[in-house]
């Protein structure tokens, strides 16, 4: 069932700190983008379904 959840994780690549978005897609190799579209109600940019905000911090 959908609810509000919080996880904390700690992990290290470069990205700038701030708000972003996670996005999961299956990309089409001869298109090379994003092209099967999930069975929800999530928002969908580009083919990127939207799964959550989520707050990079140090």
């Amino acid at each position: 069932m959908p609810r509000e959840f919080s996880e904390s994780s700690e992990i290290s690549f470069d990205a700038p700190f701030g708000i972003d978005r996670l996005e999961i897609g299956i990309r089409d190799p001869w298109q090379d983008r994003p092209a099967i579209r999930f069975a929800n109600i999530l928002t969908v940019v580009n083919g990127w379904t939207i799964l959550s905000k989520i707050k990079l911090s140090e």
